[in-house]
Parts: C-alpha cells; structure tokens; sequence
C-alpha cells in the first residue's frame, strides 16, 4: 500500500512539473510555493490543475505585491506572458493612471489580512481597457501572512447590458413623464377652452352689432384678437398631449422644407445662412403639412434665438433606418424611415438643459421672450406621427434635431385643398347644445338664435337623452361637448345613435379623442368644431352638417 501511494505521488510530480503551463511558460508550479506541510504531494498537484485550468483569472503575489505566478486566463485578459511579469508589481501592469489611488488601497487592504471585493476597471497590455469584479484574499501560513491571490473575473457584458437596461428605464420614466405631462396639458387646454370661448363668443356678438369707427369697436377687435392668441396656445398645449387628430396624408418632407425656408429668408436675420441638403430620392411620409411646417418654424425660431451673432442653420433629409437603441420603442416596427436632420451653430445646451426642452413652459429664455411651448408642440407632433425625435447638443457647439418619421410607399402627395372664406349664415330648425359649462350654453343660445335657430339645452349626457326622446321629432341637430361629468360625450353619441340612428350630432370641443369622426356608423359623429370656435367656423360646419342627405 505505502510502495502504491508512493508510486502515484510520483507520477503526480512528474505530470506536473512537464505541464506545458509551468515548464514552457516559465510559469511557477504551485507545489513550489510554501504551502502548509501538511499537505500531499498529490493535493499540492491537485490544486495546481484548479488553478490552471480555472475560468478566472487568477494571479498570486507576494507580500510585496510582486507577481509571483499566474494562470492561463491571466494570459489571456491582460496579454501577458508569465515569465515576462514574474517580480513585477501587478499595479504597474494593469492599473490606468486614473485608478492609481484605487488599486493602493485595495492592494494595502488586501495586505493587511483582510478580503476584498470590488468591479472597476484594469488595464490591458495593449491600453485597452477590461471591467473586472476582482476579489482578493490573503494567503495565510502558520497563522502568518505569506501573500496573496487575486482572481479578476470579466464582466464586461454584464457591465454592458446593465448600460442598456439603465437607458431603456430612463426612456421609460422619460416617456411615462411626458405622457403625464401631455394629459395634465389636455385638461388644462380643456379648461382654458371654455373660458376663452366665451370670451372670444360674446366678443363676436358684440362686433355684430358695432361698427367700425363706433365707440368700442377696436377695443373689441383687441379682446378677440387676444382670446384667439390664447386659443393658438391651447392648441400647442392639445398637439403636445396628442389630445387633436391629425389630418394625415402623403407629404413630401422635402417639398415642405423648401417652402419653409423661403418663409424663413423673409423673416430671420440675415447673418444666418441656411444650408439645404435633401435627398432626391426621398421617400415620402403619411403626415400634417400644416403640423409638419410647424416643426420646422418652432425649430427654426428656437435655432434664430441661439445664434444672436449670425450663424449657419441646415435642414437635411435622408432615408435611413431606425438606430438600433432605438428599435425597442412602440415605432419601431417599420422599416423604412425618413430622417429630418435640423441643425445650428449655436450656444449650445447643456445636458441639464436637455432633460426638459420637450416639457411644457421650460424656457431659458428672459420673461416675455417665450412661452416654454414650442418645442413641447414638435415633440407631441411627432409622437402624433409615429415618430421619433432625439436631440444632441453641448455647449459652445451648437445643437442638432434627429427627427425620424415613418415611410410609407411611394404616392402622391397632396396639396393643401384650397376653400373659400366661410360665410356667416343662419338657417332654421331645432339644435340641441348639450354642455356642461352654463355661460358655453347661454353663448350657445344668444349666437344660434342670432342666426334664426331655436335652441335647447342640456347640461349632461342623461338630461340630452331624456329630452332627445321626447323631442326628436322636431331636433335638427345635435351639438355636443365630449368632456363632461356623468355618462359623458362619447357614450351620450352612442346612446342617441340607439335612440335615432339617423340623428346628426356635432361635436364641438376642446380636443377630438380619436375615433370620434372615423369610428363606426353607430359612434360616430357628423362633424367637428374645436372650440374656441368662432361664429363663422360654427356656422358653416351647422349648415354642412344640416345639408347633408
């Protein structure tokens, strides 16, 4: 038995010290190393193999911290060669200037007795640079320190999609907050509507009667021209929370941009230049003429305030694909996009700054110099396309928008229909105005009747059933208001729809939700007028509504 156990130790010895790992690479066996006396020949074999053939790389230092050996998978992360490093100081090899006082402390921890544990970051023989979970424990004989070993595991792609999980949770938090932002803004908008409604209605009604060159007459014109203004700001408010339907068609970007830079050149100052560069083989998207031109003026006004001293401003289009950071989002589906580049030489912004452009009211600009809206409109116009828009910028370098629409297959694209100028004409009948605010009613009321209807009204969904029941017969039309309390706007459509499938219903209302003008025959509404309408838009779109068979 001993002559047997005495035969194998010997055979451990030999296998080992041949390994091509300690021979041929000058690599120090870890039989070699003072270990504990207790130990066989063949564990000391033993632990010499798991350190060989060990994932991790492992390497072992002195009480100095001097390499005295390493593994393989040492090799290999850092591109050393053992006998090229053995008596060198590890932190020399593989620590950046930058971690200096880092790896010291570690290294005097680890001397002192105790374990250590930390990801950072090592350096490769080439420079390049590794993240690393490094742990580090004494090595411990006759209860005295003799060195230490050090295992550097790579963890570089877990590093890397920690990365990418922390961007996708801030696009995340960032497109939840603006979501929140964009309907506390609709209801706002909602709101403020109905106020400026009544401004702007009672306005109307006494121009009516006034005219030009009598007592009040430009003092009236003034308080319109104001609730209109105020309506134009509603109506940013409404695109960023995507509370309004776009009227979406084929649009050739390039032409759209043509004619906003010919707006442009008559308005902006002259020492900014600007640079077209268009693709001619552009695809085209299904877009808002009247909204996209509104991207490219509210980003050329942004772009003028940053370049006070004159600059270079550049509209660029391209088809492209999406970038593939951005393939995850709910848009990412198509596959053919068209890129709207819009760049200046401006100040530039810093990344704080970027953080909140798109919210509503942010402005850097002095008081009365902006109203904190413009850009919160681009990006809930391009939300309302299905698009996407990134913005890159730094201070002293000027700032770029990325604006990424989708394409659609080659069509047509139509220009603005040309209509005329709406006239203000009555008619007779019966109209229901259902609404819950009680001066939108009594305006309602004094502006209908002006014009030759009969009205009634209803201040909820259930009260407008009830009376529509018992009145139909002899009810023209239906005015609608979509935001109110009890069964609301939409289910009071669909019950009257129960009620007379033929009636005619016009919704007229801060915003449209979607649906309410494309859904199916049985909720669907005969037409729509945004509030704050004016008596002109209101009653054109009665007497189409009325006309129609």
């Amino acid at each position: 038995m001993a002559e047997n156990r005495l035969e194998q130790q010997h055979n451990w010895t030999r296998a080992v010290e041949s390994s091509d790992s300690s021979s041929e690479q000058g690599r120090l066996p870890i039989m070699d190393l003072p270990l504990s006396p207790n130990n066989t020949i063949i564990e000391k074999a033993y632990y010499q193999q798991v350190f060989e053939k060990s994932p991790e790389a492992t390497v072992i230092l002195d009480n100095k911290d001097r390499i005295l050996t390493a593994n393989k998978a040492f090799e290999k992360m850092f591109q050393y060669r053992v006998n090229e490093i053995k008596g060198k100081y590890i932190n020399d090899l593989v620590v950046g200037s930058n971690l200096g006082h880092e790896a010291r402390e570690l290294s005097t921890t680890v001397l002192g007795g105790k374990v250590v544990q930390k990801e950072t970051v090592r350096r490769r023989r080439d420079g390049s640079e590794v993240a690393v979970h490094i742990l580090g424990y004494p090595i411990i004989l006759a209860n005295k320190q003799i060195g230490v070993v050090g295992i550097y595991k790579d963890i570089t792609e877990r590093k890397q999609a920690e990365r990418e999980r922390r961007a996708l949770e801030a696009q995340l938090l960032h497109s939840q907050k603006m979501e929140a932002i964009g309907t506390l803004a609709g209801g706002i908008a909602h709101d403020f509507n109905n106020l400026l409604q009544a401004i702007q209605g009672y306005s109307e009604l006494l121009l009516m009667n006034t005219r030009e060159g009598e007592a009040n007459y430009a003092e009236l014109q003034e308080i319109l021209r104001a609730a209109r203004r105020g309506g134009s700001l509603t109506r940013k408010l409404l695109t960023f929370g995507r509370k309004v339907e776009s009227s979406l068609r084929p649009v050739d970007l390039n032409r759209e941009v043509r004619g906003v830079k010919e707006l442009l050149q008559r308005t902006i100052p002259k020492m900014i230049h600007i640079d077209l560069h268009l693709a001619p083989d552009l695809k085209p998207i299904n877009g808002d003429p009247t909204q996209i031109e509104q991207i490219l003026l509210n980003l050329a006004v942004n772009a003028k305030d940053a370049m006070e001293d004159g600059g270079r401003l550049t509209i660029a289009t391209e088809n492209t694909t999406l970038p593939e950071q951005e393939k995850s989002s709910p848009a990412g589906e198509a596959k053919q996009w068209v890129l709207l580049r819009f760049s200046d030489t401006g100040h530039g912004m810093t990344q704080e700054t970027l953080a909140h452009i798109f919210e509503p009211f942010y402005t850097t600009k002095g008081l009365g110099k902006g109203t904190g809206l413009g850009l919160a409109m681009v990006y809930g116009v391009v939300q309302s396309h299905q698009g996407l828009i990134n913005c890159f910028s730094e201070p002293g370098k000027g700032t770029t928008f990325k604006i990424y629409f989708p394409a659609i297959e080659a069509a047509a694209a139509q220009d603005e229909p040309s209509g005329s100028e709406s006239v203000l004409c009555g008619g007779t009948g019966t109209i229901l105005l259902v609404d819950d605010e009680q001066f939108i009613r009594d305006l309602g009321v004094r502006m209908l009747t002006e014009l030759g209807y009969q009205v009634v009204t209803a201040a909820d969904g259930e009260t407008a059933l009830e009376l529509y029941a018992q009145e139909k017969g002899r009810i023209s039309l239906v005015i609608l208001d979509l935001i109110m309390p009890g069964i609301g706007g939409i289910k009071c459509l669909q019950e009257l729809r129960k009620l007379d499938p033929g009636v005619k219903v016009l919704v007229a209302s801060g915003y449209a939700p979607e649906g309410v003008l494309d859904a199916p025959l049985s909720r669907r509404a005969n037409g729509f007028v945004s509030k704050p309408y004016d008596m002109k838009d209101l009653t054109a779109e009665v007497r189409r509504v009325l006309n129609e068979s």
